[in-house]
């Protein structure tokens, strides 16, 4: 029956007087969690730091597939050829049609 549940979930000891260094402790240390909170949130509602990730993360992916790409086109230049070939050959006889 001693024991309460303090704001932080820790247990405090009711029956017993806490020293003045202690409660001025137990201060700094609400303080800096409160601290590290606010600074957690204010970087989760940036939504301009937010948009500026999203683009960076974009831009990153889009210049991976474009090396994949490139790649892809060298090691198969025939095929790639290939595919060029019957595409124009598509194109003409639409057009002769």
């Amino acid at each position: 029956m001693g024991q309460d549940q303090g704001q932080a979930g820790q247990k405090l000891d009711v029956e017993r007087d806490r020293t003045p260094d202690e409660v001025r402790e137990e201060i700094a240390q609400t303080r800096a969690e409160m601290g590290e909170t606010v600074a957690a949130l204010a970087q989760k509602t940036d939504v301009k730091r937010q948009a500026h990730k999203a683009v960076d993360h974009a831009k990153v992916t889009a210049a991976d597939g474009a090396g994949r790409l490139k790649e892809m086109i060298t090691a198969h230049r025939a095929a790639v050829a290939g595919v060029g070939v019957v595409a124009v050959a598509i194109l003409v006889a639409r057009r002769a049609s």
